[in-house]
């Protein structure tokens, strides 16, 4: 054999060898992303899947009667009645409540949307109505042995040009009632600003 034709097959051997090597190489780094990636989608999947903490957010479904009290520092206290139609939606993830509300000044509506934030492993609560052009977003935890949602959140006070602490708390005294409150403040200086009575009709 040829001194040209040894070195044809030695450098052709080599190649074939350095191309095994990074096929090797290429295949294995594949594989380890595919597996990162099966675990970051299995992360994605058990953040995006309702857990046991959604159930209790079927408390909430269905039709009520509501019963409201607004309390004011200076004036007596202002009552009001109402209906509510309370609707879980995405997957049975969160909760819709939609009331409505008369008083004998004026009819408003409130929407407030319930659920559980599996990142941070809290309730949340975001509260809308057609009176204010803000929302109010408070996050907490449920009691079990008191059946009692507990939110808290900070607001803009636009007289103190001040964030405010505020409180939502949300009762079941039975399967069939459950109690709103919005508490204003903190310790001594805390003060229920309204109440709502939610009957299941």
């Amino acid at each position: 054999m040829s001194n040209f034709a040894l070195l044809f097959r030695f450098l052709f051997l080599a190649g074939f060898s350095f191309l095994l090597f990074h096929f090797d190489l290429a295949s294995q780094s594949k594989t380890s992303r595919t597996n990162k990636t099966d675990d970051l989608s299995q992360q994605e999947i058990d953040i995006m899947t309702a857990g046991p903490q959604h159930q209790l957010l079927y408390m909430f479904e269905g039709s009520w009667k509501v019963l409201f009290t607004y309390y004011q520092e200076l004036n007596p206290e202002s009552f009001g009645k109402g209906e509510s139609e309370n609707k879980l939606f995405f997957n049975n993830k969160f909760i819709e409540i939609n009331t409505e509300l008369q008083t004998d000044e004026l009819t408003f509506h409130l929407k407030m949307t319930l659920g559980f934030d599996k990142r941070i492993s809290k309730y949340f609560i975001f509260v809308l109505d057609d009176i204010s052009t803000y929302p109010r977003y408070a996050e907490g935890d449920y009691d079990e042995e008191t059946r009692t949602f507990t939110f808290s959140g900070e607001a803009f006070d636009i007289f103190k040009s001040a964030n405010t602490p505020f409180k939502i708390t949300l009762k079941f005294e039975d399967d069939r009632k459950f109690v709103f409150k919005s508490i204003v403040g903190e310790g001594k200086k805390a003060i229920t600003t309204y109440q709502m009575n939610f009957l299941k009709k």
